[in-house]
């Protein structure tokens, strides 16, 4: 039998192992990065001798293009940032700053908090395109590069070099030179490889000798649009190959079928929910249509809101295939909702009811239960030891305007903000039924109501631009008369 066969899994038919050459791979890297950190261990000790100190940290060959690309993409950073260090020591000038440093007679930069200026590069979503530069009206673009020894205060005294480049766009020519430089550090004899973007992720890629004037010929208008069409197909290419979200595929409304494996919507007045059925039964997408506010934070393989069935983080439940048991529509005279099971190991299943209540558009409901289906003989009817723990990730689109706000059954008022970083509350401390994540700049409050007799524990963790909410049952054996049950609502309130 085949190794791949093997590792399908148990409900296909096979063993469910794991796949020992990625798991393999994973563990050797790790050690790669534990070899350049850890000094005087001994396990180090014994391969320095037999390899030596250079050829230890490289003897495992089968990791070793994964270390050079991480280490690659991490070091191409520094000559920027280390400009930038130099700029701030000279001038004073921050490193990073916020966007509004851009233009500051425009007051809507002032509450942007997605985005931050990385010297003069503006930072916002996704990584920006390093040294990218633009050329201006007349044709021309500048660019200035620090370096020296790294070490030291010789740049005080002129060990540096610091070196301004300028592209100018002449004709059909582009020319790409030193116009200035400062300092008494000798240039070092080195390629300079320079990038010439067309747009539409075409480029032209030339070499040369740094320091010395660097010509490239732009292409004629026909060759540029062969390439930028070249350009446009590979990239449309890549994302037909690429493993999307689906879009929401009609489905049929009768109850006791499976449904395909397409990410299901539920929609009211007020929500917009999308649930993927096969990963975990989580719903990917919370968006509240009166505001326009997404609140989960989500891909398709993992985040958004999941279950899992232990106290430990990635239990059973959060990854596995579920099957849709029952699906209401509104216009069949019902409230619009979405039943589900995952069966997880022991004879036990994670029943999961997600429903927008007709008579409330601005809520939806979550009935949860880990549910004894078929336990093993000689238990007495009874399960392992579980726990149901509600695993919602929600985005903080203003993370130092968000905090977490309830009063607890003790009476106390509480607020907790992003510094600190994770807090539980059991007993008299777990709020009375309620919590709610409060966004200051929106000026508006996601609400969770739960029943205090089935939550033993609240937990707050934050992360970077997110927050964990999440509900904990008590930890205990079920059996067929006695599951593990959640039942919780979410609606967004506004606030003053």
């Amino acid at each position: 039998m085949r190794w791949d066969i093997v590792c399908l899994d148990k409900r296909k038919g096979s063993l469910g192992v794991k796949s020992l050459s990625t798991l393999n791979e994973a563990l050797l890297i790790k050690w790669s990065w534990r070899y350049a950190i850890e000094q005087e261990v001994l396990w180090k000790c014994v391969i320095s001798g037999k390899y030596g100190e250079e050829e230890g940290g490289w003897c495992f060959r089968e990791c070793e293009e994964v270390c050079r690309l991480a280490l690659k993409r991490r070091y191409r950073l520094i000559p920027h940032i280390y400009t930038l260090f130099y700029v701030a020591h000279i001038t004073g000038t921050p490193v990073a700053t916020p966007t509004f440093f851009a233009d500051p007679k425009d007051p809507s930069l002032r509450t942007v908090e997605n985005s931050f200026l990385l010297g003069p590069l503006l930072i916002y979503a996704r990584i920006y395109q390093l040294y990218s530069c633009k050329v201006d009206e007349h044709g021309k673009a500048e660019g200035v590069l620090f370096e020296d020894d790294g070490d030291g205060y010789e740049f005080t005294k002129g060990g540096y070099l610091l070196t301004y480049y300028v592209a100018e766009l002449q004709s059909s020519v582009v020319s790409v030179r030193v116009s200035k430089t400062e300092g008494s550090w000798k240039r070092p004899k080195r390629c300079l490889h320079v990038q010439l973007l067309l747009g539409g992720g075409a480029k032209i890629d030339a070499r040369g000798t740094d320091g010395e004037v660097l010509q490239i010929t732009m292409p004629s208008e026909h060759e540029v649009s062969d390439l930028v069409s070249t350009s446009k197909e590979r990239y449309r290419n890549c994302l037909e190959s690429a493993k999307l979200i689906p879009d929401v595929q009609e489905v049929s409304g009768h109850k006791g079928i499976e449904l395909s494996s397409t990410p299901i919507e539920l929609k009211s007045s007020d929500w917009a929910l999308k649930v993927v059925p096969w990963i975990g039964g989580r719903i990917i997408s919370m968006m509240h249509l009166p505001s326009g506010t997404q609140w989960l934070h989500s891909k398709i393989e993992a985040n958004g809101y999941g279950e899992y069935s232990g106290v430990e983080y990635w239990s059973a439940g959060w990854s596995e295939e579920y099957t849709i048991v029952e699906r209401n529509l509104e216009q069949a005279g019902e409230e619009e909702s979405l039943k589900l099971e995952g069966e997880i190991d022991g004879g036990l299943v994670i029943e999961r009811q997600i429903s927008l209540p007709k008579d409330n558009s601005k809520v939806f409901r979550v009935d949860s239960g880990i549910i004894a289906r078929n336990v093993g003989a000689g238990s007495g009817g009874y399960s392992r030891l579980v726990c149901l723990r509600v695993h919602p990730i929600f985005n903080l689109l203003h993370p130092t305007e968000s905090f977490v706000l309830f009063v607890s059954i003790d009476g106390s008022k509480h607020e907790v903000w992003p510094e600190a970083s994770e807090q539980s509350y059991e007993g008299n401390l777990r709020p009375n039924g309620e919590w709610m994540l409060v966004d200051k700049c929106l000026r508006l409050a996601l609400v969770n109501w739960f029943d205090i007799t089935e939550v033993h524990k609240c937990l707050i963790h934050w992360g970077t631009r997110t927050v964990n909410l999440e509900l904990w049952s008590e930890q205990r054996l079920v059996s067929k008369q006695s599951p593990l049950t959640i039942s919780h609502e979410h609606e967004v309130r506004a606030i003053p």
